[in-house]
């Protein structure tokens, strides 16, 4: 991988050839029985030399050499300790941590390897609850690994006596076979002290026991060069990139915010009532804010019943007050000519049904022209909307309808922002379909024009005025106000809902009152 990619043997840190490199030196790993080995490449390059693909460290053997390696116990399981003061981070096998138990929490490593490049890993740190000779327990805070080291060789302690006289054998545990757990300097309390030595070999004692490291020509394991290896981690570091560290889980992070939320939100909700009937006694778990109450009370308070007419009048929620709109019917002339350019462009035909739907609205009263004296004599709020065509070609009866635009900007108005919206008061569908299921008769029927159906009040009206001409005339443009509801108003599904509703309810009275 290194020749691969041109890196240089020596320095292992620059794009050069060895033999030109100024920085580097040659490799200085002694040879057993040779000295030096002197060859133009980095140590951690020398073939006896092993880079651990797991761990991304540089492992080297050691003949003869034992690491300080004990038996400790955590929740009654036997846990192989490899403890290693030249660490500063404690680690643990995934496996021993499922095996203890244990709950991680998830994290983000950093691993700086050869050549200084660093390369993230995830992981998790878990709470290692170890008990010693006392029985005291020692929480020791570790990263979850997959493997930590090789696998570690049965080794004789038979003539382990005639090296230390104050101890037998059988008082020095040595495990062998996987290593489960590396404790480094972040526990240095814990790690195993120097109590005697002997020509190389020397005994420690922490809380756990007895334990020995070294090397000595009476301790082997039967063979020409020990199993055992020393794992050298360049660098590990949890707390590296603060973008990377995802250290607890987004479940409890979700339920911190709900919390937090909840505690901002106190005294703006109401009481647990039913958005969708209104009965007022439904525990209903998503109630309507404070907010939403008003507005929903202020548009009750708008619509009444015309017992004359026997139809529904409805005042619009104003928020603030209408006398602030700003006079736009330069705007409304100016589009007006827009649109009358755009429909002269497509063709007579197309701008003859432009015309035949505003003559319709005129006709079913969903629209009415004012006259100079109506409009000279008015001194309440004005206000001017656009309108244009949306085009339903699958539709035999209005393939061409009218929309008015009351979300249209000027001066940085919106009519919108002056209305109260209101909750939304909409069956659930999902109810609708069981509700559809319950019984063995179904009746689905659709209200003609239903936001049509609701008369506004005078001062709406003319909050709704538009122009239109004859688009062969030169005139100057009529004035027209809406008469109803309008499609695009903010408030305009609430109110219609509404009306349906206490339509209903009125008629249900009318039949009660009949059989009494």
């Amino acid at each position: 991988m290194i020749k691969k990619n041109g890196i240089c043997f020596r320095c292992l840190n620059g794009y050069h050839s060895a033999r030109g490199c100024k920085v580097g030196k040659l490799c200085d790993v002694v040879i057993e029985g040779q000295g030096p080995c002197n060859r133009n490449h980095h140590p951690l390059l020398h073939q006896d030399r092993i880079e651990s693909s797991s761990h991304n460290a540089v492992m080297e053997k050691r003949g003869k050499a034992l690491l300080n390696i004990s038996t400790v116990h955590s929740k009654n399981l036997p846990v192989t300790v490899l403890w290693d003061p030249g660490s500063d981070t404690s680690l643990i096998t995934h496996r021993m941590a499922k095996k203890l138990g244990l709950s991680g929490k998830d994290v983000n490593l950093s691993l700086v390897k050869v050549g200084n490049t660093i390369e993230y890993q995830s992981s998790k740190t878990y709470c290692v609850p170890l008990t010693d000779k006392n029985g005291k327990i020692w929480n020791v805070d570790a990263v979850g690994m997959n493997e930590i080291s090789s696998k570690v060789k049965r080794i004789d302690l038979s003539k382990l006596p005639e090296l230390f006289t104050r101890i037998s054998n059988l008082e020095v545990d040595l495990p062998y076979g996987e290593i489960d757990m590396l404790i480094g300097t972040d526990c240095c309390e814990i790690l195993p002290r120097v109590v005697e030595h002997n020509e190389g070999i020397q005994l420690l004692e922490n809380q756990f026991g007895f334990s020995i490291r070294g090397r000595h020509d009476k301790i082997t394991n039967g063979s020409n060069s020990s199993n055992h290896i020393l794992v050298r981690t360049h660098k590990l570091s949890r707390l590296v990139d603060l973008k990377q560290i995802n250290i607890e889980s987004t479940d409890s992070l979700k339920t911190k915010l709900d919390k937090f939320f909840a505690m901002g939100e106190m005294g703006t909700k109401c009481k647990p009532q039913c958005i969708k009937c209104m009965c007022r006694g439904c525990p209903e778990p998503n109630c309507i804010s404070l907010k939403e109450e008003r507005e929903l009370a202020l548009i009750e308070e708008g619509l009444l019943y015309n017992e004359e007419q026997k139809c529904w009048l409805v005042k619009y929620p104003w928020l603030r007050d209408p006398m602030h709109l700003k006079d736009n019917i330069k705007v409304a002339n100016a589009r007006l000519k827009t649109t009358e350019n755009r429909l002269k462009k497509l063709g007579n035909e197309y701008a003859m049904k432009y015309q035949r739907e505003i003559e319709d609205m005129i006709d079913r009263g969903v629209a009415r022209k004012l006259n100079k004296e109506e409009i000279q004599e008015y001194k309440g709020p004005v206000h001017y909307i656009h309108h244009h065509e949306v085009l339903k070609p699958e539709s035999n009866s209005t393939p061409i309808r009218i929309v008015f635009n009351s979300s249209a900007s000027y001066m940085g108005q919106k009519l919108n922002d002056f209305w109260a919206k209101g909750p939304d008061i909409l069956n659930s569908l999902l109810g609708v379909l069981f509700r559809f299921r319950q019984n063995n008769i179904a009746i689905a029927g659709d209200i003609a024009k239903m936001y049509h159906t609701v008369k506004l009040s005078t001062m709406d009206e003319h909050t709704h005025r538009f122009l239109w001409r004859d688009l062969d005339d030169n005139r100057p443009p009529d004035q027209y106000a809406l008469t109803t509801v309008t499609f695009g108003d903010k408030p305009s599904g609430t109110i219609a809902t509404l009306a349906l509703r206490r339509t209903v309810e009125n008629l249900a009275k009318n039949i009660r009152m009949c059989k009494i």
